[in-house]
């Protein structure tokens, strides 16, 4: 498998397997034993993340700490610079290595999240209104056909 195509696979993975409900949501008694197969696919998917996400996080923070010894002065480039880079009023790094991690991998999660609520919401009161629902499936037909 392409190594895109099985980050988009653990990403859409996650985000059903987040939204999803378990039996251990109604039976708490059943933690541990994994009956659905969910607690699996998500590690999986988490070590994939770590795999692509870990490397470039730590070359960042290596990259920003060893300007900080050097007293080079670094402009934040992206929001992960902007991570690495926070200090305390003491001058300290603000995030460690696993905090910046666990954000990066937040936000990836909610970049994926919140739009495929937000269709799901469309949808759904495109549902409720038959008149909207008809009118944006004529113009998709007509747009799809323009495309073929």
């Amino acid at each position: 498998m392409v190594e895109g195509t099985s980050v988009k696979v653990h990403i859409s993975g996650n985000n059903i397997l987040l939204n999803d409900m378990e039996r251990i949501d109604y039976f708490p008694s059943l933690i541990g034993l994994d009956l659905d197969g969910h607690e699996k696919i998500l590690k999986d998917a988490q070590k994939t993340i770590d795999k692509l996400h870990d490397p470039i996080i730590e070359e960042r923070i290596k990259l920003w700490r060893q300007a900080s010894n050097d007293s080079e002065r670094r402009e934040p480039q992206d929001w992960l610079d902007v991570l690495v880079s926070l200090k305390d009023a003491d001058g300290r790094f603000l995030l460690t290595a696993e905090e910046i991690k666990a954000q990066s991998i937040e936000m990836f999660i909610a970049n994926v999240d919140n739009p495929s609520n937000a269709v799901e919401w469309i949808l759904a009161e495109m549902m409720n209104n038959p008149e909207i629902l008809e009118k944006a499936t004529k113009e998709g037909t007509t747009i799809w056909c323009f495309f073929y």
